[in-house]
């Protein structure tokens, strides 16, 4: 199982050089896909600068079958924001940043926020 990224298409394979299926999700580019070990599933930023008027909550954890596992949400504080980055650490704890300066840990089975602080 992979999943990659080309030209801000997320691209899913079961097997080495063949295309299981490549897509947008609401026509929407990707910048960054990560595969989760043993999970069939992965952990996607879709580009932050798409909406940049209003709140868009752009991280998501994807399934083999192109279904949304989970989609995380932005700090509800903001009423623009978006996530420009993210980390998963060696101890599996992913961590995310956004455009206004939040650090979020958020927990990988449900997408939900376990904590954040102000890093700006």
């Amino acid at each position: 199982m992979n999943f990659q990224l080309r030209d801000g298409s997320v691209e899913y394979s079961r097997a080495p050089g063949t295309l299981g299926w490549k897509r947008f999700i609401a026509g929407i580019p990707a910048t960054r896909v990560v595969n989760l070990a043993g999970s069939n599933s992965a952990i996607v930023l879709w580009d932050p600068m798409h909406e940049k008027d209003r709140r868009f909550d752009n991280l998501i954890r994807i399934d083999a079958s192109g279904q949304i596992v989970w989609n995380a949400q932005t700090p509800p504080q903001q009423p623009s924001d978006a996530f420009t980055s993210f980390d998963i650490g060696g101890d599996g704890k992913l961590t995310a940043r956004t455009w206004s300066g939040y650090v979020l840990e958020i927990d990988l089975t449900t997408g939900r926020t376990l904590g954040s602080s102000f890093a700006k």
